[in-house]
């Protein structure tokens, strides 16, 4: 509590102490993969970079929310599972990106995720395979 100033723990005190990604960057790369907006994405990947954020803890938790966003998209029965692991504004923000039937956010997004989670090792660059992922699904390439 001393690294804050604030009586209570937010999931950005948290992020700032332990290092862990920003709740932001990680629902402005969600927002910008959902709107097929590379420039937006992109540039929250830089801002993770600029931070100094681990890809791959970072990929790990941008799997976690995308997935939680498809399966409320896909599975809504599951809402209030689903709601228990994210804060109130999330929810909120997946809840309006899953109804949204011009969001093409499916399968082959997770996917295009989960394969450059599995080339980060062997990436020079660490955040390239996410970029690479990123300029896949908002150009609708694969």
């Amino acid at each position: 509590m001393s690294a804050t100033e604030k009586k209570t723990i937010d999931a950005e005190s948290t992020a700032k102490v332990t290092g862990a990604p920003s709740t932001k960057i990680i629902g402005r790369i969600i927002s910008g993969i959902a709107n097929k907006n590379a420039d937006e994405t992109l540039g929250a990947v830089k801002e993770a970079v600029d931070a100094n954020t681990d890809m791959k803890t970072f990929l790990k938790i941008l799997l976690h929310k995308m997935r939680l966003l498809l399966l409320l998209k896909y599975a809504p029965e599951m809402k209030e599972t689903i709601k228990s692991q994210l804060s109130g504004e999330e929810y909120k923000e997946f809840s309006s990106l899953a109804s949204d039937k011009a969001k093409e956010i499916n399968s082959k997004t997770i996917l295009e995720l989960l394969e450059a989670f599995t080339r980060l090792p062997y990436a020079a660059v660490p955040q390239l395979p996410l970029e690479i992922a990123v300029i896949n699904i908002c150009s609708g390439s694969r």
